[in-house]
């Protein structure tokens, strides 16, 4: 099955939260910046979403959140790559990313090949 990433539509963001709260990220929906945001599905069920949002203050936060039946390096890279490109189109060249769900073990991001660079693959 292929995986769909979107942005959350207005009326589905309380399911976005309400997915993200039990694997730890608790994101308030006033902060949340929905068109800096994506949701992934796979066979119509919600596998993982990026979530981007403010304090009002410093840089922007991006939670990843992933549920355990999602390909965890290819979504991750998926999405990161996705809303950093959305950031630098408004000008902003980094943020801060917290992981919550399948992306907890030490071994993950080695594993993906994340460098920590807040450059994009542009595919």
């Amino acid at each position: 099955m292929s995986i769909e990433v979107a942005e959350p539509r207005i009326n589905t963001v309380d399911d976005v939260i309400a997915f993200a709260k039990p694997l730890g990220c608790d994101v308030s929906k006033d902060r949340l910046v929905p068109p800096l945001s994506l949701v992934a599905h796979e066979g119509g069920q919600m596998v993982g979403a990026a979530l981007c949002h403010h304090d009002g203050y410093g840089l922007p936060t991006l939670d990843i959140v992933l549920s355990d039946t999602a390909d965890p390096q290819a979504l991750v890279r998926l999405l990161i790559d996705k809303v950093l490109l959305k950031l630098q189109a408004k000008g902003i060249a980094k943020c801060k990313i917290n992981t919550y769900g399948q992306t907890d073990d030490s071994g993950f991001w080695s594993a993906a090949q994340w460098t920590g660079s807040c450059e994009p693959d542009a595919a």
